[in-house]
């Protein structure tokens, strides 16, 4: 007659086996979910994974993207908080001004809200250093998504606010930038439907390459009708808001003003 194993062993033998295969069945999921998404970030298009490296190399990604569906549209809120990381990145000095007699309040703590819907410390940041203003005296519709030219304007204006010594939101428009058209970049064919607040930003962007055209000379500036409403037409994802974050960086770093004046002039 055949010796039965003791109960406890074989309750042990059993947990043992139970565990094994559990590691390595969640070893191949996990091997799977690799083959789709970065484990750094939450979801993301394949090919936007080495440009999000670079910007997580600049230390641009804010901590509320982390999680986040990267290929879906970016808001307000959240492109201003990128937009003060790209600030910070850069610091004042940059050019050949100096910010740092700016007095401009940058600490949340100390920054004024004229906003009753947000307290969101990153845009009051970005609201009291000048990169965004709202959509009213009083709102700022931090979950409105964000468009091409909303988000030319605020990365414009995080380097205006480390590069010109003295620039302020209010006295933007005695900033320009020492731009002129090429002879080989005509107006986009949709220059009417770009802001008078954001051309200047607009085709400086397009110039140095950070913010390019989506085709047939068009810049799709913001949605003009409910289809491309309907279609985020003009809305950048939060993976394409990083991508020209961090293009910037990689395109103006270390370039002095003088050379824009040279350059662009």
């Amino acid at each position: 007659m055949k010796r039965l194993l003791n109960p406890t062993i074989t309750i042990l033998i059993i947990t043992i086996l139970m565990f094994v295969y559990s590691s390595t069945g969640a070893a191949g999921v996990a091997g799977a979910a690799g083959d789709t998404q970065d484990s750094a970030w939450g979801n993301a298009s394949k090919w936007a994974i080495p440009e999000l490296q670079k910007a997580e190399g600049f230390g641009i990604i804010p901590e509320t993207l982390r999680d986040a569906d990267l290929t879906q549209p970016i808001t307000r809120a959240e492109f201003a908080a990128v937009s003060v990381k790209v600030y910070e990145y850069f610091g004042p000095g940059i050019g050949i001004h100096d910010a740092s007699s700016a007095s401009t309040p940058e600490d949340p703590a100390q920054a004024l809200n004229p906003f009753t819907d947000t307290s969101d410390p990153e845009v009051l940041k970005a609201y009291n250093i000048g990169i965004t203003a709202g959509t009213s005296d009083s709102t700022f519709e931090p979950d409105l998504f964000l468009n091409r030219e909303e988000a030319a304007v605020m990365l414009a204006r995080a380097y205006k606010r480390s590069a010109f010594v003295g620039w302020t939101l209010a006295a933007d428009a005695d900033f320009p930038f020492p731009y002129t058209h090429h002879a080989n970049q005509a107006p986009f064919d949709d220059d009417a439907y770009i802001s008078d607040w954001a051309r200047d930003s607009v085709y400086f962007m397009a110039s140095k390459g950070i913010i390019l055209g989506m085709g047939d000379n068009l810049f799709g500036p913001r949605n003009t009708t409910p289809a491309e409403e309907e279609a985020n037409y003009a809305n950048a994802t939060r993976e394409q808001a990083l991508l020209i974050a961090a293009r910037m960086i990689e395109n103006l770093e270390g370039l002095p003003l003088q050379g824009h004046l040279q350059m662009l002039g």
